[in-house]
């Protein structure tokens, strides 16, 4: 399977890669009347999202989308970015030709759940989705009703996994192999 565009998430200046999201899924656009559409098979979903946390406040920033109708309503109160706006020529124009929109949304989310972002990816052998454990900086990030209340470094957990990860490949001794067992999310 090729590997899916990843939403993005800006934090504390910074952007990273959504990893995962529990429970479901941060942002629906069906939800507020848009009906994306495959584009390609990097992007079956036919969107994907830049999302912020502003103070304590999870929001959607932008939202990059294709529908099969070509219909392009008002999101959230603003009409789509064209290419030549924001200075970003290049990337709005790409999305531009392949059918794809771009809304400046900065909607607040009512998301709680939590939230893997991942910074420093060094797995790109692995085809398919993005590997926690392929992450140099991992965080997870806790929301309430759109909140944030929790932050967790687990970079040095996803360091841990990989070297069990690489241990693994390599098939060594049962106590290693015990350690991977015991470790559940290795194994998600």
């Amino acid at each position: 399977m090729t590997r899916q565009i990843s939403d993005r998430v800006f934090y504390n200046g910074k952007r990273y890669l959504l990893v995962a999201a529990a429970p479901g899924t941060v942002f629906d656009p069906r939800e507020h009347g848009l009906q994306p559409a495959m584009i390609s098979t990097a992007c079956v979903s036919g969107f994907w999202c830049e999302f912020a946390v502003e103070g304590d406040r999870l929001l959607l920033h932008r939202l990059h989308i294709h529908t099969e109708d070509g219909v392009y309503p008002r999101f959230n109160g603003v009409a789509p970015l064209l290419p030549l706006e924001d200075g970003e020529l290049p990337t709005l124009l790409l999305e531009f030709i392949m059918g794809l929109v771009t809304y400046q949304a900065d909607l607040p989310l009512s998301f709680s759940g939590r939230l893997l972002l991942g910074d420093g990816y060094g797995d790109d052998l692995h085809p398919g989705p993005l590997l926690p454990c392929g992450f140099a900086h991992l965080l997870e990030l806790v929301f309430d009703g759109g909140a944030l209340t929790e932050v967790n470094d687990l970079s040095e957990d996803a360091a841990l996994a990989r070297r069990l990860r690489v241990a693994e490949d390599k098939t060594v001794s049962a106590a290693v192999r015990g350690l991977t067992e015991r470790c559940w999310w290795l194994r998600q």
